[in-house]
């Protein structure tokens, strides 16, 4: 089971404040929980992209914020970052080398 969800908190002007607000929400939601007689554990990636440095408007914002969640999920469970520009760069890299990937094995 899976989903990208995105929450906007306005009146956050400290990057600081938006990092332990990611913590606080990945530790809280990594805690086991019961359903019915079944202990269940889910975890959260968690991105940070703040206005306007990450993106001069909703689309860009998002968009970054997409990336930097897809990074958060490659470094394990319950992780969160900071949206980076080299963070394209890895994107891009990762795209390239899929699609060579599919050459390769298309071409035996």
């Amino acid at each position: 089971m899976g989903g990208a969800e995105f929450v906007l908190l306005s009146g956050v002007d400290d990057p600081a404040e938006a990092l332990n607000i990611a913590a606080a929400l990945t530790s809280a939601i990594g805690e086991p929980f019961l359903a019915g007689d079944h202990e269940v554990q889910v975890s959260a990636s968690v991105s940070i992209a703040i206005f306007p440095d990450n993106g001069a408007n909703p689309r860009e914002l998002l968009s970054n914020a997409d990336t930097a969640m897809y990074h958060a999920k490659s470094l394990g469970r319950n992780y969160y970052c900071f949206f980076e520009g080299s963070m394209h760069a890895d994107v891009y890299e990762q795209m390239q080398i899929a699609n060579e990937l599919r050459a390769a094995i298309s071409q035996g």
